[in-house]
């Protein structure tokens, strides 16, 4: 906790921290035309345990933009990048996407 309030605090000019969502983990970070992107796993199911380790399925995730508040970017706004992130968020990781906290799948 005390971390995140000096991080809010030396980030007040730009906004500070902001809740955006809760999550279970993160996928990964993409890019396209504009700012980066992150995908999260916002919802998830156990489906199983290996050697006493919990296995656990997507249920849902989300797609979240990672734009630097200071910089205004046309491009993020751009038709191909609106494009692009539609056909990410197409992608079904709650078929076939498995992860453990810990143990390596």
């Amino acid at each position: 906790y005390e971390l995140l309030k000096r991080i809010h605090e030396g980030n007040k000019a730009t906004g500070g921290l902001k809740l955006v969502t809760l999550c279970y983990g993160i996928i990964g970070f993409i890019k396209f035309l504009g700012p980066y992107y992150m995908l999260l796993i916002t919802e998830r199911r156990q489906i199983g345990v290996i050697f006493g380790h919990s296995v656990y399925a997507v249920s849902k995730s989300e797609i979240v933009a990672l734009q630097n508040s200071t910089v205004q970017c046309n491009i993020a706004n751009s038709r191909d990048d609106k494009r692009y992130k539609r056909l990410m968020c197409m992608v079904d990781l709650t078929k076939d996407f498995f992860f453990s906290y810990s143990y390596n799948i």
